[in-house]
């Protein structure tokens, strides 16, 4: 049994809405979405809300492309080449948000 209550909604931007209006005390959300969406569609909110620490999850990211997209393969080989690049020149790193 949980020490609180679990409640699963459909979108990040439902869940910082009912965080928002204290409908509930915490949310499970990824930072960078967090702060998109306060940025954005909650910036009447965004003085309200903060986000904290600790990571409660590293998950990968992947990239996709259409397969019947015309330019797939070159965007795909652009992509790659652009982030060997960020690699080589150690600016990845600084895309990354520090928690």
């Amino acid at each position: 049994s949980l020490p609180f209550e679990w409640i699963e909604v459909s979108t990040d931007l439902e869940s910082l809405k009912m965080l928002a209006l204290g409908r509930v005390d915490l949310v499970i959300c990824e930072q960078m979405v967090a702060e998109y969406l306060l940025a954005t569609e909650l910036a009447d909110y965004s003085t309200q809300l903060s986000s904290t620490g600790p990571i409660v999850e590293a998950r990968p990211m992947y990239l996709a492309f259409a397969k019947a997209h015309p330019d797939s393969e070159v965007m795909q080989r652009k992509f790659e080449q652009g982030l060997q690049q960020l690699k080589q020149q150690h600016r990845l790193e600084l895309l990354q948000p520090v928690y």
